[in-house]
């Protein structure tokens, strides 16, 4: 099945969305006591990319979408 491109930028949001609440999970745990921020660093580090290569495909896949630096 072909996704048209609306559906590929609503599928990375979702994934952005998902990969920015596993940060905030991740700061839950060092507040918590749970972890030190030093263990949680790497894991914040790999999201982080993840969530730059989401947005690059999300102003890939879409034309008609106003991105966050569009904005006046």
């Amino acid at each position: 099945m072909k996704f048209t491109a609306p559906d590929r930028c609503r599928f990375f949001d979702i994934a952005r969305v998902s990969a920015l609440e596993s940060v905030a999970a991740l700061d839950v745990l060092v507040a918590k006591g749970r972890c030190s921020a030093d263990e949680v660093l790497a894991g914040k580090d790999r999201l982080g990319s993840v969530v730059s290569m989401l947005v690059a495909l999300i102003k890939a896949n879409s034309e008609y979408r106003l991105h966050d630096g569009d904005r006046e």
